[in-house]
Parts: C-alpha cells; structure tokens; sequence
C-alpha cells in the first residue's frame, strides 16, 4: 500500500481522521515495511504508529521504519488533513513530505528534475540552500509554490501525484505528472476528500461504491468513452498534467495549463534525429533511477525494438556494475504462435549487455489463484487477461530485490509505432498534391507492413478526421490508449511494492517527436518508429531494429478459459445474475468463446473482470 489521502472542508474531525490513518497502516501485511506521515490543519501534535500498536508520545530513540510521525500547525477553523503512506524507511526525514506555517507538501512518486526546479528559485540567505543543491522534493515544491505559485506544478518533470495546501488561501491543489502514471482520484461527497486508493477514498469520503447501469453496459460493450476511470459514481479521477483546486464552498476547479509543447527543437534529417533521440534516453534513465541503488533497477525485456532500446540505455549509463536484471514473460498455450515466443531474442539481448535474465511462466492452473488476487487489488476492473501474466512477473521482479521496474511504453506511440499513422503521412502527400510521392508511400507502407493499400488509403481518409498527427499522438497518450496501460500497470505495481518508470515518456521526448515534421517521423521506407529503428541501427541485432508487427506481451485468451471451465463458467453465472445482459445473449457469448471465437474471447474476458471486481469490492448498481 502507498500513495497519499486527505479530506478537507468536510465533517471528519481530527481525531476520526488519526483513527483512519491507523487502520490504514494497520492493514498493511507483517512482513511490509513503510512509513505514514500525517498533517492536520486545526492541531499541533506529533504522534507515532506501528503496524501493530499507537503511541500517543513520540521518542525518537525508539523510532522505527514502520512508525509514522505527524507533524501539524495550526492554520484554519476548517480540517485539513492529509496523509502519506509508503513502503520506504525514510521515516522522519521522507523526502515527499514538508510542512511549515503557510504551505504543506505531500508528494506520491518521484520528481526528476529537482536540480532544474531550484535553479529557477530566489533561494534566501536564510535557507541555506543554493541552487541546484539536491532538495526534499516536497520542500522544493511548496518553496517553488510559495515563490511562483501555481504555473510550477506546469514545470514538474517525473511520476508523481502531489496535494498541496495553502494555509494562507484555505486551498487544496492536487496535480499528476503529464502522463498520469501514478493515480489520484477525489470527490465530493462529504465535502473534499482525495487519495490515490479508490478504496481509500471511499471509507474516507464515507461513500459507497456504486455504478450505473448504463456505465456498467457501456463498459461491458468496450463503449465507454475514453478510459474508464469514471466508471464509479461520485469518484473522479485528476486529469493528467492538470492541477484540481478545491476551495471551501466551491465547486473544484480543473487548471489546465499550457504544456508548452512542440517546443523542442527541430530534427535537421533523420540521422539527427536519431542521434537526438538517443541523447533523450540516455538522459531519461540517468534522471529515473536516481536515488536507487543496484540492484534496485531491472527492466521488462520482450523481444521488442522498446525495451531493448531501454536495456542499452541502462548499461550505458552505468549505474548497475554488479547486475542489470531483465524479466521476459514466456507465454505457453496451443494458439501461442512459435514466432510470438520472445524469449530466444530477450536472451540474446540479456547476453549482449550483460544482464541477469528471468524467464516468467504462468501455469494455466495457477490462473484463477492470480485471478483472485486482481479482483482484490485492482481498484476498477481489469481489461484483459495480460494482467494476470503481468502480476507474476511484477512479483518476480520485486522477489529478485527490484524496486523500480523500467518498461517500453512511448514508442507505439510518440515515434508514430501503430500502422494507424501511417496514414497521416499518405494525408500530408495527398493534400500537398505529391501524388508520385504517395504512390511510392503507399506501396513502401503496404509491402513493409504487410497491410492492403486499401487499409492505408481508408487511414488517410481517417486522417483527415483530426487537425494533424500531433493531435492523434496527443489525444492517445494523454486521454484513451496510454492512460489505460498505465493504469493496469500501476495497480500491479502497487500490489507487489513496485515502481514502474517509463524512459520514453518524458516532456523532452514528447517535445521532440511533437517537433519533428512527417517526412522524418514516417520516412519513404514506409516503418513505423523509423527514427528509433535508425537510432538503435548499429546498436541492436538487425533482427530487432528490423521486426515489423511485433507482439507483445502474448497471453492465451483462450486456453487459460478452456483450462479452468469451471471457475470461469461460476463467474458467467454471477454475472447473469447482474441483468445487465440476457443471460441467454452471455451464454452464447461464453460458449462462441470457448469454441475459440477471438472477439468472443475478448468480450467474455472483458466480463469475467468485470464480475470479479464487483464481487470483490462489493461494488452495488444504481
């Protein structure tokens, strides 16, 4: 369990909310370290917190990793309280928390470009801290805040969800990243209340878990608008790269700031773009795993032109002399391809930069056993059986000492990776009436990618549909496609202890690709991501840099359901039972699956998550 949680201007007192932080830390298992650090707004008092017992005086001598210390001044008439909760044994020196009289910082995650923050800073005489000295991340925040106000949380690089209050104004701000790869939900019910723990939010906000009808159906049907994060009632998520103001007696406000993006600068030709690009994720790694000592890094290795990208970029900036660990799920079942195994090539590039590779096996015996575990932990349901296959490797990852866990999202799509946009660059030749230059396109897309050109010719028509291809790249990174992978991955992250960090989705490499003209994002070869293929040319196999369609992360949809009928089959039967489908239609939607009919797989896939959240979170209809 981590992330933060707090409520303000609502009923809850003090002492209710002391009590919820010691459940809280309560149900944290035995075996887990970690540390709570708790602000009140209406009290000054310290108090400490075990898993097992209160104390109600604090003595440093006796503290332990697993204590909590709360820290508070007195500000306003109404509550404010908030809280952190991590695994960590920062104790009393946690770099995500700072208090003082006026401002109260508390910061889930990780910032990366605290160096670049504080150089921006008037730094008093007093503080003691010149620029660019390394900060706590929350003090540096609430300085920042204090000096520039609210346009700071619009230069923040890293993964993090971050509440600041104001004593002064009586605000509440929440921000995330621009990726949104660490979850903050709120709502409104019983005043303001927010964590990063739908669960949490709910027992703090005093509100039951409920759904729509309609939502749910709409989930179920894959028709739900953009990610699914608002399928629970009253519980809204923080949109990524957006800060939530809450003010006493009004409604919360979304600030969207300008993300001052496409404002790198301009690839010359494709080879300066590749040698740009390769810079960027240097530098991306260098800044991620700051502050985590080997072995405390490892890397998600399919046999995939994005992660092995990644496991150069992480030998080469050397910070894991003695192991550099590498997870590959090998995926077993009869509809398993022998090309989609990815193993034989994640051991050669394992071999290549010298890493302790593990190869992940998921029985499919031990499905519904990881099946129960998600229905538990996951705070919405999941999409897909790639979750489950996902989990075990997470666990070994965390079992093999990882602590942050770097994986390939980015490339698909901020270096133009799906076949969808190709069809952008048909679009800029046709408008531009280089009809010759189309030809040749199409027929270098159609022949490289194995695709019709008459798929390629209704993806220019489609195109035509959105301003540009930087509308599209946008629109999938921050509102449909990436947020629902990331969010999955957290939630297993989360579960085991982990952290997962993304080198390729950084401001820098989304300005870059923002920049770049179509000619160099999709050349005349017709690839998809030429401008990585061309910095990784001499650098990876050709095999790699070459692969054209690849599959990741394979799982079998349909063997895993034939394996275990049974426990499958019990949850079709609750799920008849919800009438939000004729049990007849689902029947015949489970058997088609078990025939092996593939949109049946998915669909009824798609069901038995959804059922096994609702039972498990004791979730109700509307």
């Amino acid at each position: 369990m981590s992330g933060i949680f707090g409520s303000a201007h609502s009923n809850n007192t003090i002492g209710q909310f002391e009590d919820f932080c010691s459940v809280v830390v309560q149900s944290m298992i035995p075996e887990e370290s970690g540390c709570l650090v708790q602000y009140s707004a209406t009290a000054f008092h310290r108090w400490a917190i075990s898993h097992h017992h209160q104390n109600s005086t604090f003595d440093p001598r006796n503290f332990h990793p697993t204590a909590s210390v709360v820290l508070a001044e007195p500000a306003i008439s109404t509550p404010v309280s908030m809280a952190l909760v991590d695994r960590s044994d920062a104790g009393l020196h946690h770099p995500g928390y700072f208090s003082n009289q006026n401002i109260s910082v508390l910061v889930d995650g990780s910032i990366d470009n605290c160096e670049e923050i504080s150089n921006l800073l008037t730094v008093s005489q007093s503080s003691g801290k010149p620029s660019g000295l390394n900060w706590n991340s929350a003090e540096l925040i609430a300085t920042a805040y204090s000096q520039m106000g609210k346009v700071i949380f619009e230069k923040l690089e890293g993964s993090f969800s971050i509440c600041l209050f104001d004593a002064g104004s009586g605000v509440v701000l929440l921000a995330r990243d621009l990726f949104g790869t660490r979850p903050l939900y709120y709502s409104n019910h019983n005043g303001f209340a927010f964590a990063s723990s739908i669960p949490l939010l709910l027992k703090l906000a005093r509100q039951n878990a409920t759904i729509s009808k309609k939502q749910a159906q709409q989930f179920l049907k894959g028709k739900l608008e953009g990610h699914h994060f608002q399928l629970l009632s009253g519980i809204h998520e923080v949109p990524v790269g957006s800060v939530i103001l809450s003010k006493r007696g009004k409604k919360p406000e979304t600030l969207e700031f300008p993300k001052h993006l496409n404002s790198g600068p301009q690839a010359k030709n494709s080879e300066d773009a590749a040698a740009q690009l390769r810079h960027l994720l240097l530098e991306a790694v260098n800044r991620q795993s700051m502050g985590t000592e080997d072995p405390g890094c490892g890397a998600a290795l399919s046999s995939g032109l994005d992660s092995s990208s990644i496991v150069w970029a992480m030998r080469q900036v050397n910070k894991y002399p003695a192991s550099l660990n590498t997870f590959t799920y090998v995926a077993q079942g009869p509809e398993i391809q022998p090309s989609w195994d990815e193993s034989p090539i994640a051991n050669d590039i394992a071999r290549q930069f010298k890493a302790i590779h593990h190869k992940v096996y998921l029985n499919a015996t031990d499905v519904p056993a990881y099946l129960q575990k998600i229905f538990q932990d996951m705070e919405l349901p999941m999409l897909g059986p790639v979750a489950v296959a996902q989990r075990k490797l997470f666990e070994m990852a965390r079992e093999s000492g990882v602590q942050t866990l770097f994986g390939g999202h980015g490339p698909d799509l901020l270096l133009a990776g799906a076949t969808g946009h190709l069809g952008h660059r048909l679009k800029s030749e046709l408008l531009s009436a280089h009809f010759l230059n189309a030809f040749k396109y199409i027929n270098a897309a159609s022949r490289t990618n194995q695709i019709s050109r008459k798929s390629l010719l209704k993806g220019a028509i489609h195109a035509l549909g959105t301003t540009s291809l930087n509308h599209t790249i946008l629109n999938q990174v921050m509102n449909s496609v990436q947020p629902k992978a990331l969010w999955i991955e957290a939630q297993n992250a989360k579960a085991v202890g982990l952290q997962c960090r993304y080198p390729f989705l950084t401001r820098d490499i989304l300005n870059f690709s923002l920049s770049m003209p179509d000619r160099i994002r999709l050349d005349d070869s017709g690839r998809t991501k030429p401008v990585l293929r061309n910095a990784m040319l001499d650098i990876l196999p050709k095999t790699i840099v070459g692969q054209q369609g690849h599959i990741g992360f394979p799982v079998p949809y349909h063997s895993w359901l034939t394996a275990n009928k049974q426990f499958m089959s019990d949850l079709i039967e609750q799920g008849k039972l919800l009438g939000l489908i004729e049990p007849a239609e689902l029947e015949m939607i489970w058997q088609s699956a078990l025939r092996g009919n593939i949109r049946h797989c998915y669909e009824i896939w798609r069901w038995i998550g959804f059922v096994g959240w609702f039972v498990a979170q004791g979730i109700s209809l509307e």
